[in-house]
Parts: C-alpha cells; sequence; structure tokens
C-alpha cells in the first residue's frame, strides 16, 4: 500500500460458537486498473471491478460487520497493512485485538510440509470454497485451519474451551513453550466460547 497498491476484494467470516456463522465478501473499485499479473493471481479482472463499489462504500459495511470482535487473518502484517492504508484515506480506524493464523500454524503444526494457506489447507483436509486468491475463499480456509488447530488442542490436551487470547498468546511463544502453556491452560480453562472474524484482503 505504501506503493500505491489498492484493495480489491474484502472477505470476511465470522465465528461464533466453533462454526461459521456469517460472511461478508465484495469487489471494491481500486480508481485504478489492475494488473494483467493481479488478474491472473485472483480472477478478479478490470471488467468485474467496472461496476464495482468504492471503497467509501465498502469499508465501512466491513467494520459494521466486524464490530468489535478480535480478527484473524493468514500473514495478517500483510492484510492489515492493507485495511489499515484503505482506513486512513478515509479517516477511519480498526483497532480490534488481531492475531496470525499463519504464526499459530507454524507452533500448533510443526509437521505441515509447508505454512502457506493452500499447503495448510490441504494438509487439514479443509478445501477452499472457490478459488484461491479470491477474498472470501481464502477467509474460510483461514477459518476452517482455525478450527482445526482448536479442535486438535481440544483432543490433545483435553480443553473445554480454545479462546482467541490463548490462541494469540501461542502464536507468540516458542514452539518449546507451549505443551507446558497448553498443560496449564488444561488446568485453569476459561469462560464461555469466544466470537471473533477471519479476514481476507
Amino acid at each position: 500500500p505504501d506503493c500505491g497498491a489498492r484493495v480489491i476484494e474484502v472477505g470476511a467470516v465470522k465465528l461464533e460458537r466453533g462454526e461459521i456463522a456469517a460472511r461478508f465478501q465484495s469487489l471494491v473499485h481500486p480508481g485504478r486498473p489492475v494488473s494483467r499479473f493481479i488478474s491472473e493471481l485472483t480472477g478478479i479482472t478490470n471488467q468485474m471491478l467496472k461496476g464495482a463499489p468504492k471503497a467509501a462504500e465498502v469499508f465501512p459495511r466491513f467494520l459494521d460487520f466486524v464490530g468489535d470482535a478480535p480478527l484473524v487473518a493468514h500473514n495478517a502484517r500483510f492484510d492489515l497493512r492493507f485495511l489499515r492504508a484503505e482506513l486512513r484515506r478515509l479517516g477511519l480506524a480498526c483497532d480490534n485485538p488481531h492475531t496470525c493464523s499463519l504464526l499459530a500454524a507454524r507452533r500448533l503444526l510443526p509437521n505441515a510440509p509447508r505454512h502457506s494457506l493452500s499447503i495448510l489447507a490441504e494438509y487439514c483436509g479443509v478445501a477452499p470454497d472457490g478459488n484461491w486468491h479470491r477474498a472470501l475463499a481464502d477467509a474460510e480456509a483461514a477459518a476452517r485451519i482455525w478450527l482445526f488447530m482448536t479442535g486438535q488442542l481440544r483432543r490433545d490436551y483435553g480443553l473445554t474451551e480454545v479462546s482467541f487470547e490463548l490462541m494469540r498468546e501461542l502464536a507468540g511463544l516458542r514452539r518449546g513453550q507451549i505443551p507446558a502453556r497448553l498443560r496449564r491452560e488444561a488446568e485453569l480453562q476459561g469462560a464461555g466460547p469466544p466470537v471473533y472474524s477471519i479476514t481476507s484482503m
């Protein structure tokens, strides 16, 4: 975004009680033509974007969708840079707590051949509902990987709940610290199930 690149699609799914409860998707008119490389990567053409809503319409609706729920994204640093850049242009902000499913997967799924979204989805047995590099399909895949990881923690450590806060903490730990932290969590356990959103730009 610092070089002028713009968001052309936003996708998000909302997780409630361990299930996808709602979806948000919109193309975004970037105010300029997209390159052939981007069209080939995403399948989004300039013709598709011709009648798409502009950022000033899309991002307020996106903020309404996520509300104050924590955000999760695969390679969150990338997505959040674009989200914040678009919001700054509109005089808006999103200060929701956030974490990265890529970092969490590196800690919790060390045997995966790689931790890119497509490889992890195959490893976890969660195929995307649509094409890779389309925002909603990527968000749904990230959500299902997230649920795979939280389900694995429940099974392996006997946890009744795996909260957003716990997953965010695990994403920041060294791999060797995680088993002891999870054993401690099995003794402590928290309150009711979390609600948060998985996003992709």
